[in-house]
Parts: C-alpha cells; structure tokens; sequence
C-alpha cells in the first residue's frame, strides 16, 4: 500500500475505528516507527505481543491489557506535544542508506491524527469490554 493509502484509506479511518478495526503498517512509514524516531523508545507490535500477561490462551488482548497498553499511547501523545520538530527514520532505497527526514507540518498532522485513532480505537475496546484479535 502506498503511503498516501494508509493516511487516507479505509484501514486509518474513523470509520474502521467506529468498526473496531484498527491497522498499522510495518514499514518505515508505520506509527510506531513515528513514535521510535521521536520518543526515542522502542515500539513494535512483536515486543508488545511479548507482554504475554496482556493476552488470553488464544492470543487475544484482554480488556485488561488494552488498558495498559493504551496507557502507553496515553504517555507518548503527551511527549511528543513536548517536541517542536518531528522526524522519520527512513531507509533510502537509491542510496541504500537509512535517513532521517525532517516532517512537514502536513505529515505531522497526520501521524497524530493516526496516533489518535489508534487511542480511540482502544477506548471502544475498553468500554465495549471487547479482546482484540492480535495479528502481527
């Protein structure tokens, strides 16, 4: 999928979310790698499916480990409402050598608006006490 379809498609959309669908791609354009490049910290969906204690025999994440898993989106909207200039870690496949590209005001606004829609997305689970089926 190209970048433009993630931003604007179907599968980050309010209303996938109101479905309770939420998806993010594992590229260098993904949210989490967003999220890595400016809170310095370590997020990818196979290091939170290791919290085994967050899901149920089945590998579904429980009501109760949404609310922690939420609680660490919670935290990392607040940091990066700290930040004054938002970078990606990309890989540059002319010069086979990873960059990092300074975000423009437009491509800010819409990994926020996907962080956001992520939050939401685990706030219905939580308050219609739903598992989430886990795929990565």
């Amino acid at each position: 999928m190209d970048r433009k379809s993630q931003h604007t498609g179907f599968e980050v959309s309010k209303r996938a979310v109101d479905s309770g669908y939420f998806r993010d791609c594992y590229n260098s354009y993904g949210l989490f790698n967003f999220l890595r490049t400016n809170l310095n910290e370590e997020f990818s969906w196979w290091q939170f499916a290791g919290n085994k204690r967050w899901f149920d025999k089945d590998n579904n994440m429980t009501v109760w480990g949404t609310i922690r898993f939420k609680r660490i989106f919670d935290s990392a909207k607040i940091e990066l409402e700290a930040l004054t200039d938002y970078y990606l870690d990309v890989h540059d496949f002319n010069t086979n050598k990873d960059i990092r590209k300074k975000l423009k005001k437009k491509e800010i606004k819409e990994y926020k608006d996907w962080l956001n829609l992520l939050i939401s997305f685990l706030n219905l689970a939580i308050e219609r006490k739903s598992k989430i089926i886990w795929s990565v």
